[in-house]
């Protein structure tokens, strides 16, 4: 429960967890690496035709600025996209923690039944019956 109780602020405050900051920040940084060696490579071709100091070489860097600018947006909105994934899926664990009865579980396979209070004590109702059928006027089977 204690690493559940640390992630809350973040929750409530929005921010992202370290796992989804670092890969979010790790393809941001790709994101900027491409567009100045795209750039470099477009002011190089211009320069190599002549035209370094035409209206082309303002155009391919206000271009290159704004699909940079787009990646960038797009890799924060996946990124918090990851993170409200993971909030939905620890409060949906948190959730199906808080309203299962006390001494049971939903991890593994179950085998026996169970009956009343939710407790599986090892043995079903009718064995119970039948290793004391006799003893006592008010058990059924007696």
């Amino acid at each position: 429960m204690s690493a559940f109780s640390s992630i809350i602020p973040g929750m409530a405050t929005g921010t992202l967890s370290p796992n989804v900051a670092a890969a979010a920040t790790g393809s941001a940084d790709a994101i900027n690496k491409t567009g100045t060696s795209t750039l470099q490579r477009i002011q190089q071709f211009l320069a190599a035709r002549g035209m370094s100091g035409s209206g082309q070489s303002g155009q391919a860097t206000l271009a290159n600025a704004l699909q940079t600018s787009a990646n960038l947006g797009a890799n924060q909105s996946a990124a918090a996209g990851q993170q409200l994934q993971l909030n939905s899926g620890y409060l949906s664990d948190a959730l199906a923690g808080g309203f299962t009865p006390t001494g049971s579980s939903t991890s593994g396979t179950a085998s026996g039944t169970s009956s009343g209070s939710g407790f599986n004590w090892g043995a079903g109702g009718s064995a119970l019956t039948a290793g004391m059928a006799g003893s006592s006027p008010f058990l059924l089977g007696a």
